[in-house]
C-alpha cells in the first residue's frame, strides 16, 4: 500500500519545485524591472526639461537719437531648455523662446500741432541658444548646485509694428483731435539678432551676462536687442525659474 504511494508523494514534491522554481523566477523578472527612481530624466539625470519665464527693462536703444521711456519699456520671455547630462560635470543642451519686446520713446511735442504724442515699437522674436555647463560639484544631489556656463544665441524677428499716436489741440484746422498711425515691415531695424552669453550658478540662482555681437556684420540697421543686459534668476523649482534682466 505504501509502496504504491511513493510514485504519487514524488510527482507532488516536483509538482511543489516547479511552484517554486516559477515563483522564484517570477520575482527575479519584477525586480530586474526598472522603477520610477531610476528614470534617466529630471534633475541631475541624463535627460532634463525646464522652462524660464522673463521680465526685462529696457533703458537704452543702438539708436542714440530715439531715447527710450525706462518705465513702460520691456520684455518677455518665455523658454524651454533642454539639458543633456555627458558626465557628472559635463553638459549641454539648447533652448526655444518666444520674445516679446516693447520700446516707448521719450519724445514729447516732435512738431508744433502736438501737445503730446506716443511713439513705440512692438517687436515680436523667435530665439534659440546651444551651451555648454561645467558643473563644479558633482555630487550636488537634487538640487541646481554651482556650476558655469557659456553658450551662443540667435533670434528672428517675425513681426515688427511701429505705433505712432498724436494728440492734437483743439486749434487744429482739421478738427482732429486725435490720430494713430501703425506702421509694419520697418526695413531699417535689423531682423536677426546673435550673441554670446556666460551664466554662474549658484544653489537655486542665477546670474547671467549676454552680449549682443550682431552690429559686427550689420553696422547700417538698427538692432532691436540691447548690446549688453544682465539678468538675475531664480528657481523655486528644478523645473521652474523667473528672471529679471535690464538691458543697456
Amino acid at each position: 500500500m505504501y509502496k504504491k504511494s511513493y510514485p504519487h508523494i514524488l510527482i507532488l514534491i516536483l509538482l511543489l519545485s516547479s511552484g517554486m522554481a516559477s515563483a522564484q523566477q517570477l520575482i527575479m523578472e519584477e525586480i530586474v524591472e526598472p522603477s520610477p527612481g531610476n528614470s534617466q530624466v529630471g534633475p541631475n539625470k541624463r535627460h532634463f526639461i525646464e522652462t524660464r519665464l522673463f521680465y526685462g527693462f529696457l533703458n537704452k536703444w543702438e539708436d542714440k537719437s530715439y531715447p527710450v521711456k525706462f518705465l513702460g519699456s520691456g520684455e518677455f520671455e518665455a523658454l524651454v531648455r533642454y539639458k543633456l547630462k555627458i558626465n557628472p560635470m559635463l553638459s549641454t543642451g539648447g533652448s526655444l523662446a518666444y520674445l516679446n519686446q516693447v520700446y516707448i520713446s521719450n519724445h514729447i511735442n516732435i512738431h508744433d500741432t502736438l501737445s503730446s504724442d506716443r511713439d513705440l515699437f512692438k517687436i515680436n522674436s523667435i530665439k534659440s541658444a546651444i551651451f555648454l555647463r561645467l558643473n563644479i560639484d558633482p555630487k550636488r544631489g537634487n538640487y541646481l548646485g554651482k556650476y558655469i556656463e557659456a553658450g551662443v544665441y540667435g533670434s528672428w524677428s517675425y513681426s515688427l509694428k511701429r505705433e505712432i499716436t498724436n494728440n492734437y489741440d483743439e486749434s487744429n484746422e482739421l478738427g482732429i483731435r486725435k490720430s494713430k498711425e501703425i506702421l509694419s515691415g520697418l526695413d531699417y531695424l535689423n531682423r536677426i539678432q546673435y550673441g554670446t552669453y556666460v551664466s554662474l550658478g549658484f544653489g537655486n540662482y542665477e546670474i547671467s551676462y549676454r552680449h549682443r555681437m550682431s552690429w559686427i556684420f550689420n553696422k547700417y540697421a538698427y538692432p532691436t536687442d540691447p548690446r549688453i543686459d544682465y539678468s538675475l534668476s531664480h528657481f523655486p523649482s528644478n523645473t521652474l525659474g523667473l528672471s529679471v534682466r535690464i538691458g543697456s
